[in-house]
């Protein structure tokens, strides 16, 4: 199972949304990983900047949507959350690559 795998089985247990709407919620999640590796592509300033600004990104995101579960907006959880792993997590595949060279 992949990373956006998970996400159907957790807004279906989670009772935010029924099978047609979390499927769509997975596809949401690849269209916005697309989107920000363009954006990403074209962004101004040094690989360093990129991934730290990538990295902020991802610490602020985590931090919301933890609060928003424990708050018990599951609903927003499951879009924000999918949004801004899929945007954030759009560059991790060609960083690992760039890695490993």
């Amino acid at each position: 199972m992949g990373y956006a795998g998970w996400i159907p089985t957790y807004v279906i247990k989670a009772q935010v949304a029924d099978a047609k709407e979390a499927s769509s919620l997975a596809s949401i999640f690849w269209i916005t990983n697309t989107i920000a590796r363009l954006v990403l592509l074209y962004m101004p300033g040094s690989v360093s900047e990129r991934l730290n600004f990538l990295l902020r990104s991802l610490v602020i995101s985590t931090f919301i949507v933890v609060i928003l579960q424990f708050m018990g907006f599951y609903y927003l959880v499951s879009y924000a959350g999918i949004i801004s792993s899929g945007a954030i997590l759009s560059a991790m595949y060609a960083l690992f690559y760039s890695l490993a060279q």
